[in-house]
């Protein structure tokens, strides 16, 4: 019983480190590369998106709210950056 979830154990960790090494490889060419701020028209001109505070009621305004309406998470993800 032991020896089996030490075996488990072993597998989650040699899948979570390629899974890190993929990801670091996907990235890799980004690391030297200047920020571009690529979404002013989501974050700056949609108000929105613009949050104060943190709040059910903000994060719901994001959501059904914000541009374009039917981009949820992206939507609630730009307030969180607008905070």
């Amino acid at each position: 019983m032991i020896s089996k979830n030490l075996n488990e154990s072993k597998k989650a960790a040699i899948f979570a480190g390629i899974l890190l090494a993929v990801g670091i490889m996907a990235y890799s060419n980004s690391f030297h590369s200047a920020m571009v701020f690529d979404d002013k028209g989501f974050i700056i001109d949609d108000t929105a998106v613009h949050m104060t505070e943190l709040s059910w009621s903000g994060f719901k305004k994001a959501a059904l709210e914000g541009y374009p309406a039917h981009r949820y998470l992206p939507n609630i993800s730009f307030a969180i950056n607008y905070y």
